[in-house]
């Protein structure tokens, strides 16, 4: 069959807790990045319209979603976060907000590759562990809202035909299977996922997937007993800085939380935030580690590390698994052209989509032949 068998757009999602993290190809082999802010919120129809009337310049489409379906608003991303004061809905389960944040993504994407308003897609998208069970419940409800929906540019048609969907820490194992399938028939394997808001295991057990298990121990937990110890600090601001002062808490990367203006204040408060990190990291880790050893089991010969988290506590890492051989992401790196600086934060979803492009290239009766380097 020819390549016009193909859906117009493919799409690999990860709603993440500190970002919608997506990777979009048109038919034609050609993936780019989109990377939108976590915010969803459900609003008025009308301040849809004022909105639209009161803005002035051309923001990107990404900075300036929102979608209407099923009689309900919903602006998303960047809109929703400095427009309408949303929040991150941390305590909600992520396939609430998982129709909104696709159908946006699709928007974006079919600005990007001039798709117009009626084409087909093909969507992907991970979700923890805890939630996989409700798969097939995101897929009907995308199917529904993807068939008719409004957009900043007016009504989109879309027909949904491949779904998938693939638990936290799946699609990195399914790449690091196809690279050491020989090995892994032979031996126990954990696949330890911790992001922003979730940890995840996957047990693999000589080549079968075994347990699952999810728990709320995201890099947020850190983030929240820093908050608890200082004065005045947000979210926001503290994870890029505690991610960059990194390990030794290096106080040039803290200087912009300071928030007092005598010289003697900041130099206290100043202190006061690294010791707030420096507790909360500890404490952090022990919660993972208590976690960890409640759930791995005991005979284990390998363990996978994923998620932008790992990065962040190697030391701890490496010394909770002294004895165990880890691959760091999988040993997966993801295109410096489709990076943007997110590196190994999108190894997940990289992985989704080259598993789930393939899948559609078979489904297609595409020979995986006319596609270069996708499986690379």
């Amino acid at each position: 069959m020819a390549k016009k068998s193909l859906p117009d757009l493919t799409i690999a999602i990860d709603f993440g807790g500190s970002a919608t993290k997506a990777l979009v190809s048109p038919a034609e082999w050609n993936p780019l990045t989109l990377c939108m802010e976590p915010e969803v919120v459900v609003i008025d129809k009308g301040l849809i319209s004022s909105y639209e009337n009161e803005r002035l310049g051309q923001a990107e489409e990404r900075n300036r979603a929102w979608v209407g379906y099923s009689d309900r608003y919903y602006a998303v991303g960047y809109l929703a976060q400095y427009r309408f004061s949303a929040t991150p809905g941390l305590s909600e389960l992520k396939y609430e907000r998982a129709i909104p944040k696709a159908l946006a993504a699709v928007w974006v994407a079919a600005g990007r590759f001039n798709l117009g308003k009626k084409f087909n897609a093909a969507i992907a998208c991970v979700l923890p562990p805890g939630e996989y069970v409700d798969a097939a419940n995101v897929e009907s409800q995308l199917r529904e809202a993807l068939q008719c929906y409004q957009t900043p540019s007016g009504e989109l048609r879309v027909k949904l035909t491949h779904f998938n969907c693939k638990p936290e820490g799946g699609a990195t194992y399914m790449m690091v299977f196809r690279n050491q399938k020989p090995t892994l028939l032979n031996e126990v394997l954990a696949v330890i996922m911790v992001g922003y808001r979730n940890a995840s295991i996957l047990i693999s057990n000589r080549g079968e997937i075994g347990s699952f298990k999810t728990s709320d121990l995201g890099f947020v937990q850190m983030v929240d007993a820093v908050i608890q110890k200082t004065s005045g600090q947000t979210a926001d601001l503290l994870v890029p800085a505690i991610f960059r002062a990194g390990e030794n808490i290096e106080a040039k990367h803290l200087r912009r939380l300071v928030r007092s203006t005598d010289e003697e204040c900041r130099r206290a408060e100043l202190e006061q935030i690294r010791d707030a990190i420096a507790i909360s990291r500890k404490e952090y880790f022990l919660k993972l580690d208590n976690w960890l050893r409640e759930h791995l089991p005991r005979e284990l010969d390998e363990v996978v590390l994923c998620g932008g988290t790992v990065d962040y506590l190697v030391p701890e890492f490496k010394e909770f698994f002294q004895f165990t051989p880890i691959q760091w992401h999988g040993n997966i790196v993801v295109p410096d052209e489709l990076s943007q600086g997110l590196g190994s934060r999108l190894v997940d979803v990289y992985s989704l989509l080259i598993y789930f492009r393939q899948s559609v290239l078979k489904l297609s009766n595409v020979p995986l032949t006319n596609v270069v380097h996708e499986a690379s």
